[in-house]
C-alpha cells in the first residue's frame, strides 16, 4: 500500500475528512509516507524537523502534541480482502470508504478490517487525535498492507503443554484452532480434515481427525520429549509445529509455530520462619533468574530489527535469562520473543493499564497482546497495574501464571533501585554540542540546558540524573572530580558497584522467589540513565561487572552477622557439580592472600566456602578454577564511602577490570 500524510497544528480545528479526497480538498499539508514509521520521525525524514536527538532538539516534539494527523491510502482490493495493521499508536479513528469502522483507545493497537471493503477501489483513512501528554509519537509504526483472505483459513490457534511427565519423560501438547471458511466456499469443500504435527530432527508425531464444525481440538503425545529451558537450568530445545487443514488431501492453509515443550506453575512455599514465599516453576523446578527491565532499542523507530538484534546480543552475553518487558515497551515484536524462545530467556510480560479503563476497546487490545504472546514458551509469567486484566487472560493464557509487579507487593522478584551514570566522553559528544559539552552543571548558570534535556525526564524542569549522579559520586568517593574524565568515570563506577552488589546479594540470599530485575540494559534514545549499555551501544564499566556477576558459577562475598567478617559463596545456577579451587587476594596489601582451597560444589547450589575478615574500603580479587581448568575471576570492595578515586583504578588495572570504553583522554 502507498500511504500518505496530512496534518495541521490549528488548535480550532473541527473537521473530521473521511477520504483522501476530502484531506486533499482542504488544503492541509501532505508528505509521503514511509510506514512503518511515526509521524514525528516522518518530519524528520523530510527535512522540516533536525535529528531530534542531538542537543535539545527532543523538545520539538511538544508542537506536534495537538496535531491532527491523517495517514490515507487508495487502493484496490477484492470482496474478501482484508487491510492488516501491526500497529497503530496513538489514540484514532479508522475509515474505510468513508465510513468509521473502529475507534481506538490512546497507546498501541493491533487491527484486521474487513469491514466496508468492495470489491474495485477502495480508500482507508486514520485519523489520529491530539493528544495532552506534552512527549508522545502517533503513526502506523509497524506495517500495514492488504490481505487476501483464503477460501479456508485457520484462526486463533493456541499451541500447549497439556501436561509433562517428568518420570515417564513424555508430554502431551494439546492443538487447538478456528477454522474460519469463506462464505463463497461454504459449498465447495467435500471432506474437510485437519493434522496436528511435531517434528524434531529426527521424529513426527502427529494426530489427525475429520472436521465436522469450526473448531480444532487435538492432542499430540511426544515421548522423551526434550523440554524448554530457560538459560542455565537446560536447552531451550524448540520443535516445529504446525496445524494444516485439508480437504480430502488437497492442504488449504497451515499454521505454523516454534513449540517449546514446558510447564509453568506459581508455587508457594513456606520458609523456616514460618512465613510464605511465592515463586514460579518451570517444568517442576523452583527458577533463580537475574535481568534487566527491557526497553525500546529506539524510541522512535519501532521496526529497526538490525538494532534489537544488536542490543539483544548484550542479553546473550551477560549471561541474563530474564527479561522483563514493562508496559508500553513493547509493540509484540515477532522477532524480540523469537529471539528469547530460542536463546533460553525467560520473559515476565507486564499488560498496560489503559487510561480509558475497562471497556471492549481496552479488553480487545488485551486479547490481541495475548494471543500474539501465548505460543511463545519464553513468556513464564504476566502482570498488569490494573484489576480486570486477569478476568480476561484467564481463558486466553491459561498455562500463563499471573504475577504481581515488580516493586508490588508478593512480587516473586527482587528489583533494585535505579542507579543512574554517565555515558562515556565519546558518547555524549555525539548528542551535546561540543561548545557546550561540559560541564554538566555551570558555577554561576546552574544546569547546562542540553544535559538537562537529555536526563531521564527531559519535561522534568530540572536536572534530576545531575543530582543523583553527583549525590552518588559524592557518596561513593572522598571527592567528585571537576575534570569531564574522571568524574564521568567516577559516575560509572558507583553505578557498576551497586548493580554488582545487589545481583550477588540476590543471587547468594536468594531472598525472593525467582531472583532479581534490575534497570536496565540500553537506553532507547541519548541520555543519561541507568543502563549498562548507551543508545550507541557503547558499553558501560557496570556492563562488565554485571557480567561477571551473571557468570552461571560465581564467588561472591556477602556481609555476615559478625562485624567486619563477609562470607564467601559459590553460587552454581548449572544443573552439574563442579570442583574449584579458589584464592582470594587483597589487592590493597600487596596480594596478600586472604583465603584458598578447595571445595566440591554441587548442581543448583549455594555453598559458603569460608569466613573472611576484611578491611574496610578493601579491593579483593577472587579466582577459582574450575575442572576445566580455566581461570576465572571476580572482586569485591568493602564499600565504607570516602573512596580515593585514583587508588580505586589503580586496583581496577591491577586485576585487568579498568574496563572503560568509549573515552577520549
Amino acid at each position: 500500500m502507498n500511504w500518505e500524510i496530512a496534518y495541521t497544528n490549528d488548535s480550532n480545528f473541527v473537521n473530521e475528512y473521511t477520504t483522501p479526497d476530502e484531506i486533499r480538498a482542504a488544503g492541509l499539508s501532505v508528505l509521503k509516507a514511509h510506514v512503518p514509521c511515526c509521524f514525528e520521525k516522518e518530519l524528520e525524514l523530510a527535512g522540516f524537523e533536525n535529528d531530534f536527538y542531538y542537543a535539545s532538539n527532543i523538545l520539538n516534539l511538544k508542537k506536534y502534541a495537538g496535531t491532527n494527523v491523517w495517514y490515507f491510502s487508495e487502493f484496490s482490493a477484492f470482496e474478501f480482502d482484508s487491510i492488516v495493521f501491526e500497529g497503530i499508536l496513538g489514540r484514532a479513528d479508522v475509515f474505510v470508504n468513508g465510513e468509521i469502522c473502529r475507534e481506538l483507545p490512546e497507546g498501541f493497537s493491533e487491527l484486521r478490517i474487513h469491514d466496508g471493503i468492495v470489491d474495485g477501489d477502495n480508500t482507508v483513512v486514520v485519523h489520529f487525535h491530539p493528544s495532552d501528554k506534552p512527549f508522545s509519537l502517533k503513526g502506523l509504526v509497524k506495517n500495514a498492507y492488504i490481505k487476501r483472505k483464503r477460501k479456508c483459513e485457520i484462526r486463533n490457534a493456541y499451541i500447549r503443554t497439556e501436561s509433562l511427565d517428568p518420570e515417564e519423560e513424555s508430554a502431551v501438547v494439546r492443538f487447538t484452532a478456528e477454522v474460519d471458511i469463506r462464505r463463497d466456499s461454504v459449498h465447495e469443500f467435500q471432506h474437510l480434515n485437519c493434522k496436528a504435527e511435531i517434528k524434531d530432527e529426527k521424529r513426527v508425531y502427529a494426530s489427525k481427525c475429520d472436521l465436522f464444525g469450526s473448531k480444532i481440538d487435538l492432542t499430540v503425545e511426544v515421548p522423551r520429549a526434550k523440554l524448554w529451558w530457560p538459560k542455565n537450568y537446560g536447552r531451550p530445545y524448540i520443535y516445529d509445529a504446525s496445524i494444516t487443514v485439508y480437504d480430502g488431501g488437497r492442504q488449504l492453509d497451515e499454521f505454523d509455530v516454534s513449540l517449546g515443550i514446558r510447564t509453568v506453575w506459581l508455587e508457594t512455599e513456606i520458609t523456616e520462619g514460618g512465613g510464605e514465599i511465592s515463586y514460579i516453576s518451570v517444568n517442576g523446578k523452583r527458577l533463580c533468574l537475574s535481568g534487566p527491565a527491557w526497553r525500546p532499542a529506539d524510541l522512535m523507530s519501532f521496526e529497526d530489527e538490525e538494532r534489537l538484534e544488536k542490543v539483544f546480543e548484550s542479553v546473550t552475553d551477560l549471561g541474563c535469562n530474564v527479561l522483563y518487558v514493562a508496559a508500553g515497551t513493547d509493540l509484540n515484536s515477532e522477532l524480540f520473543y523469537d529471539l528469547c524462545d530460542r536463546n533460553g530467556i525467560a520473559v515476565v510480560r507486564e499488560f498496560q493499564a489503559e487510561e480509558s479503563g475497562n471497556n471492549d476497546a481496552a479488553r480487545a487490545k488485551i486479547r490481541a497482546t495475548a494471543e500474539f504472546l501465548r505460543n511463545h514458551p519464553s513468556v513464564i509469567a504476566a502482570c498488569s497495574r490494573s484489576a480486570y486484566v486477569p478476568d480476561v487472560l484467564k481463558n486466553l493464557t491459561p498455562e500463563i501464571p499471573f504475577i504481581p509487579c515488580i516493586g508490588s507487593e508478593g512480587s516473586v522478584f527482587d528489583v533494585c533501585e535505579h542507579v543512574l551514570s554517565m555515558p562515556s566522553s565519546s558518547t555524549v559528544k555525539k548528542f551535546i554540542p561540543r561548545d557546550v559539552v561540559w560541564p554538566a552543571v555551570y558555577p554561576d548558570r546552574g544546569i547546562n540546558p542540553d544535559y538537562a534535556i537529555h536526563s531521564s525526564d527531559p519535561f522534568a524542569g530540572k536536572f534530576v540524573n545531575s543530582d543523583d549522579i553527583e549525590a552518588g559520586v559524592l557518596r561513593f568517593f572522598d571527592k567528585k572530580i571537576e575534570k569531564m574524565n574522571p568524574f564521568l568515570r567516577q559516575s560509572q563506577i558507583v553505578q557498576a558497584e551497586y548493580l554488582k552488589g545487589v545481583i550477588e546479594n540476590a543471587r547468594a540470599t536468594k531472598s525472593s522467589g525467582n531472583g532479581i530485575i534490575w534497570q536496565s540494559l540500553s537506553d532507547g534514545w541519548p541520555c543519561f540513565s541507568d543502563s549498562v549499555t548507551d543508545y550507541f551501544n557503547v558499553r558501560k564499566l557496570s556492563y562488565f561487572y554485571v557480567k561477571r556477576s551473571q557468570s552461571p558459577l560465581v564467588l561472591v562475598f556477602t556481609k555476615s552477622d559478625e562485624r567486619d567478617f563477609y562470607e564467601l559463596h559459590a553460587v552454581n545456577d548449572l544443573q552439574y557439580g563442579d570442583e574449584i579451587t579458589f584464592v582470594v587476594k587483597d589487592l590493597t596489601e600487596s596480594g596478600k592472600i586472604v583465603a584458598s582451597g578447595m571445595a566440591e560444589i554441587a548442581p543448583n547450589s549455594n555453598t559458603v566456602l569460608e569466613k573472611v575478615r576484611l578491611d574496610k574500603n578493601g579491593f579483593y580479587l577472587i579466582s577459582w578454577t574450575p575442572r576445566t581448568g580455566r581461570s576465572i575471576t571476580n572482586h569485591f570492595f568493602v564499600n565504607e564511602g570516602g573512596i580515593d578515586y585514583n587508588s580505586y583504578t589503580e586496583a581496577l588495572k591491577k586485576c585487568g577490570f579498568y574496563e572503560f570504553e568509549g573515552f577520549e583522554e
